[in-house]
Formats: C-alpha cells, structure tokens, sequence
C-alpha cells in the first residue's frame, strides 16, 4: 500500500511542476513572444529542482497539518500553501532578483510557484477528501 502512495506523489508532483511550467511557458508566449529552448530549460530546470525541495519539506507538512487543524475548506489549504508554503521563495526572490534576474523573469518563476502550490493543494485535498468520504459511507 505504501508503494502505491510514493507513485501517486511522484506523479502529484510531476503534475503539480508541469502545470508551473506551462503555465509559465503559455503566459510567456501570449505576452512576450514565443519561448526559446532555453527558457523551457532554464525555467523548467529551477522550477524541477526548487519543487523537489518545496514539497516535500514544506508543502506536505502543511499540508498535514491543516488535516490536524480541520481545515476541510480546500481554498484554505491552498491559500496556506501560497502565503505560507512559498514564504522561502518569496524571501529568495527579494533578496536574489535584482542580481541574477529581471523584474519580469521573477514575476514568472513566482507565478509558477504559486500554480505549483496550487494544483498540489488541490490533488492532496481531493485525495483526502475522497479517502475520508469512503471511509464514512
């Protein structure tokens, strides 16, 4: 039982990171021009790597968390996970901005983030909220 819930997270994740991605890569398209191999690459690669390091060490906790708490709304759960599950974005992008990227550039990367924190607090709360309405039937 436990291996099936490691791969419906892997594929939560995989899901959760494309849906940034392309929410990126389609925003990028319709008000800039079309994106280059290279955004897809540079976009996608710090996407992958900070969201292998936000899930697991901050959005599943407060995911949990918020399970302890009751919060059955799901819109609470994601607010939770885009005000404070992404607080170390937030501080890294205020601090990083000005010398690694343009103002723009962290507009989208915090866009994808912030999609990303989304569709993975929407997948775990239907998750929970399926497995606590068969339980109770």
């Amino acid at each position: 039982m436990k291996n099936i819930e490691w791969k419906k997270q892997i594929i939560w994740f995989l899901v959760s990171w494309f849906s940034g991605l392309l929410f990126i890569m389609v925003y990028t398209g319709i008000k800039y021009d079309m994106p280059s191999f290279q955004d897809l690459i540079g976009f996608g690669g710090l996407l992958l790597f900070s969201s292998i390091l936000l899930i697991p060490f901050f959005y599943n906790p407060l995911m949990w968390l918020s399970r302890k708490l009751n919060f059955h709304n799901s819109w609470l759960r994601v607010l939770l996970l885009v005000v404070v599950g992404n607080i170390p974005i937030y501080l890294i992008m205020y601090k990083q901005y000005k010398d690694r990227m343009s103002i723009p550039e962290a507009r989208l990367f915090l866009a994808g983030y912030i999609t990303v924190a989304i569709v993975w607090g929407l997948l775990f709360h239907f998750k929970h909220s399926i497995k606590t309405s068969v339980n109770t039937k």
